[in-house]
């Protein structure tokens, strides 16, 4: 009776564990696309429109500002600094 008691809680904390580590593993891949989304994309889109400047593409256009972080400050810098340089 013991042991099927014991094994009845060891398989029960198993389940738990493995439930647990599922979610987790999920919540990371949300963090993980949330990061993407908001930080790595908007970076990129930036740096793309830098190197067209750098290459001499005066059809680049200015570059969309979603947030009012650090990277749409910088964002917004770079617009500014761009449209001075095409009414040049």
């Amino acid at each position: 009776m013991r042991n099927k008691e014991g094994t009845k809680s060891t398989n029960a904390a198993t389940i738990v564990g493995v439930v647990l580590v599922i979610i987790l593993i999920a919540v990371i891949v949300g963090i993980i696309f949330y990061m993407r989304r908001s930080i790595v994309r908007p970076i990129e889109l930036l740096n793309q429109s830098i190197q067209q400047v750098a290459a001499g593409d005066l059809s680049t256009e200015d570059v969309a500002v979603r947030s009012k972080d650090e990277i749409g400050t910088l964002s917004t810098a770079f617009n500014a600094q761009w449209r001075f340089r095409r009414a040049l």
